[in-house]
């Protein structure tokens, strides 16, 4: 750890540069350690969700319950291809239903399921 000379300076460093690096640091160490007690929830018996499948129900929610496919791989910063597989176990779980958008068959639409819901409610408690 850099020593505070007189002068406010750690060998070339300012003390707001030290500070904000210190603030930083334990920034990245609580969200690490947030995300951390999320997972080890999440594995818990009674959810077994992983963390893309808790940030697609999430993103879900936000967006009323239903969404294109497009759009929630945006929300949720997943390939197309990553978000299917996710999507695919959240239905093997009935927490998401998959249908095709009426006006436009070519896309895909993605609703939260009343189960997929209480399930997002229990862990925001629990959370």
């Amino acid at each position: 750890m850099p020593i505070l000379t007189r002068e406010g300076e750690t060998h070339g460093t300012t003390v707001d540069e030290k500070i904000y690096a210190d603030i930083e640091q334990t920034v990245v160490r609580l969200g690490w350690l947030s995300q951390r007690q999320l997972m080890q929830l999440l594995d818990h018996k009674r959810f077994r969700l992983t963390l893309p499948q808790f940030y697609s129900l999430q993103a879900l929610h936000d967006m009323a319950g239903q969404c294109k496919m497009s759009t929630l791989a945006e929300r949720t910063n997943q390939s197309a291809a990553s978000l299917t597989g996710v999507v695919d176990r959240l239905i093997e779980k009935r927490l998401v239903s998959r249908t095709r958008h009426e006006p436009d068959r070519r896309q895909v639409m993605v609703e939260m399921t009343e189960q997929g819901a209480r399930m997002l409610t229990e862990i925001q408690q629990a959370h």
